[in-house]
C-alpha cells in the first residue's frame, strides 16, 4: 500500500515530475498556453502533500496509543509484582 510506503511515494512523485517536464517540453508554445496542465499538476501535487501530512498525523496518532497503552501495562505489572511480593 503507497500510504505506508513512503520512499515509493517519494520515487512516484519523482517519476511523475521527470514525466510532466517531458511532455511539456515538447508542447508546442500554442499548447503550452493553453494547457490545464499546470494547474491540474500542482492540485494533485497539493493533494499528494495534504494526504502524506494526514498519513503522518494518523500514525503519530496511533504510535501515542501504543505509548500510552505500553506505559498502562508497565504499571499495571509493577503493581502486580509489588502486591504479590
Amino acid at each position: 500500500m503507497l500510504a505506508s510506503d513512503h520512499e515509493k511515494a517519494a520515487r512516484l512523485t519523482v517519476a511523475y515530475t521527470q514525466s510532466l517536464r517531458q511532455y511539456w517540453t515538447l508542447l508546442s508554445p500554442e499548447d503550452r498556453s493553453a494547457s490545464g496542465l499546470p494547474q491540474q499538476s500542482l492540485e494533485l501535487l497539493k493533494w499528494v502533500r495534504e494526504m502524506t501530512l494526514v498519513q503522518q498525523a494518523m500514525a503519530a496518532g496511533q504510535l501515542a496509543m501504543v505509548e500510552r497503552a505500553s506505559r498502562q501495562l508497565a504499571a499495571r505489572a509493577l503493581y502486580l509484582q509489588s502486591a504479590t511480593a
